[in-house]
């Protein structure tokens, strides 16, 4: 099953919770529908960030074949703004220009 990126924080959370190992993916895709949803103030930088703390390394998450270490490095930046820089809408632009390079 595929994450799309539309899904609230809850539903994710009830996604990740019923998934087994590798049941679920993760794609550049739908992590630009994420991150579009923050650019497009849909959301705001704590749900961003909590939602890709709870994406980044779950054993029931696959990222999306050949862009595996992109959707890593997006999750990983977007996740961790206390020891990267702040979630603010030039960084998390660059974030997203370095996803899809």
């Amino acid at each position: 099953m595929e994450i799309t990126g539309y899904e609230s924080l809850n539903e994710l959370c009830d996604l990740i919770k019923g998934a087994d190992e590798g049941e679920l993916m993760l794609t550049v895709r739908a992590l630009n529908e994420l991150i579009s949803r923050y650019l497009n103030a849909e959301i705001d930088s704590i749900e961003l960030c909590e939602y890709a703390s709870n994406v980044e390394l779950r054993d029931e998450i696959d990222y999306e074949l050949n862009n595996e270490s992109k959707i890593a490095t997006a999750l990983f930046l977007l996740s961790t703004p206390e020891i990267n820089e702040e979630l603010t809408e030039k960084s998390v632009h660059r974030i997203k220009e370095q996803l899809n390079t």
